[in-house]
């Protein structure tokens, strides 16, 4: 029934494969390696409907917790290949995975990639990872900062909250002056910022905020190099 199609689809096992689910008998579901992360197996006992869900290899373990370990809030999910304890801690088990494998961070569930501390392992190894962090761990300064010094384009993925530290963002724009376009207003807005950036590339003059675009020496920079950037100047 329900419940085995759901452990069926925990398992990774395809739609021809049925699974006749009785109360009182415990099956065991071996999984090849066709699914990455299920290799092996694993066995769970079906009860009548009041009584204690159980998951082995912990008969003990909370019902709810039981099935959290293999239905997570994103969906079914198994636990990855390497856990150390099949039912254990679920984000020990992924914090395992990702030491020998950062690049599996994007795959994570939410629970796993909001994790401060599996997070900031991940992405000071891979700091290309921080733009497949939750908000929660981009807007964390010392990891965002970390993160976007060794790859400034990532200040298009910081929440603003990080992209108003001005002396974040003039690092990111003296390396990529088109981060400019992607910088919140308060940032936009300020001369000793936005200067410099449309020095190197004109174009970004439209991004400025608009009473930035009324002072004159900054038109003008902008006027010389591209004459058609003129409708963009607010009129006095």
């Amino acid at each position: 029934g329900g419940l085995g199609t759901r452990f069926a689809h925990a398992a990774g096992l395809g739609e021809a494969e049925k699974l006749r689910i009785e109360a009182g008998k415990t099956y065991v579901i071996r999984v090849a390696a066709e699914r990455p992360g299920m290799q092996g197996a694993f066995a769970f006992t079906v009860c009548a409907a009041k009584s204690a869900f159980t998951l082995a290899p912990v008969p003990a373990a909370n019902p709810s917790q039981a099935l959290a370990d293999v239905m997570t809030p994103s969906g079914p999910l198994p636990l990855p290949h390497g856990a150390r304890d099949l039912r254990g801690d679920f984000v020990e088990a992924w914090r395992e995975i990702l030491d020998n494998d950062p690049s599996q961070f994007g795959k994570a569930p939410e629970a796993v990639k909001g994790n401060r501390s599996v997070a900031e392992a991940a992405i000071g190894i891979e700091p290309d990872l921080y733009a497949e962090a939750p908000e929660a761990v981009r807007s964390i300064a010392e990891i965002a900062r970390e993160a976007i010094q060794a790859r400034p384009y990532l200040y298009h993925y910081a929440p603003d909250s990080v992209k108003s530290d001005r002396e974040l963002a003039r690092g990111v724009f003296e390396k990529i002056p088109r981060m400019l376009a992607y910088a919140p207003a308060a940032i936009r807005a300020d001369k000793e910022l936005v200067e410099p950036a449309v020095r190197q590339s004109p174009e970004l003059f439209l991004y400025a905020e608009e009473a930035l675009r009324a002072d004159k020496a900054l038109a003008l920079l902008a006027l010389r190099a591209h004459p058609d950037l003129a409708p963009f100047v607010p009129r006095p």
